[in-house]
């Protein structure tokens, strides 16, 4: 389920928005929704059935029995997924934490040490030689992938090169449509969900012929064929610290292209 979306909405609007309270009911109730009627949920959130129909159509869901099975998945997700943990160090948060934080960051740091001397720096260099040429620049990502791109974003306006980051799927799949084969564009996906979970998307881009771009720490992902350069900032992929070989490779990048180009401005 697209929870970004019900997020975003969530974080920009306030509790007068109609739309804003049910989705507060919804997280509220997360556990519960699956035994509840439209109705029932309607009553809760203090609207007629009428406006929740009209909130499902306006974020996406097919219907009410749609929604409440999207839910159940959410829900349903194991640890290992949404904090990319194993069991062993599940176990070990829940009876010794200290031990977990040694343990932890032992790991994160042997991670930063392997990327230093796996990262190829003739390819990066070649990376940040075409986001120097191309006028137009597109960052794709979600997640913690979305959260590298609005980094990237941000630091390099301040070195003088726009690049755009389209926010929601919607965004991102309405501009495809205005891309060129003179663009580039740069998919950050840690471990490679957000290709395999819009799969369409990378297709629509590859036929546009613009030069696409992966960033990632998983350099097993089926689909990195489909890429014209693909970056990867780690040797193996790491379950528990990907997300910090992408930071430490992000970074490198953008302090990269600020000591090549942004020096001589």
């Amino acid at each position: 389920m697209d929870t970004e979306k019900l997020l975003n909405y969530l974080n920009k609007t306030t509790l007068n928005d109609t739309y804003h309270r049910i989705i507060v009911t919804l997280f509220e109730n997360l556990y519960k929704i699956d035994t509840l009627k439209i109705e029932k949920l309607a009553e809760l959130c203090y609207v007629s059935p009428s406006t929740m129909t009209r909130f499902l159509q306006t974020f996406g869901f097919k219907n009410y029995s749609s929604m409440k099975n999207e839910f159940q998945m959410m829900t349903q997700q194991s640890t290992q997924i949404l904090f990319h943990m194993y069991k062993t160090e599940q176990y070990l948060l829940k009876e010794n934490p200290q031990k977990y934080l040694e343990n932890y960051s032992q790991q994160i740091s042997k991670v930063i040490c392997q990327s230093a001397k796996y990262i190829d720096i003739q390819a990066i260099d070649q990376l940040l030689e075409d986001i120097h040429q191309h006028k137009k620049i597109y960052l794709y990502g979600y997640s913690f992938g979305k959260n590298l791109a609005l980094t990237m974003q941000d630091n390099f306006l301040h070195l003088g090169k726009l690049c755009i980051c389209p926010d929601t799927y919607e965004i991102q799949e309405k501009t495809i449509e205005t891309i060129t084969s003179q663009d580039l564009v740069i998919v950050i996906s840690v471990y490679g969900n957000f290709i395999a979970q819009n799969q369409q998307l990378i297709q629509m881009l590859e036929q546009k012929h613009t030069k696409l771009v992966l960033l990632t720490q998983n350099k097993s992902i089926p689909a990195i064929p489909l890429f014209d350069k693909v970056i990867t900032f780690s040797q193996e992929n790491s379950l528990e610290c990907g997300p910090y070989a992408m930071i430490f490779g992000v970074e490198y990048l953008i302090r990269r292209y600020h000591a090549l180009y942004a020096l001589s401005l």
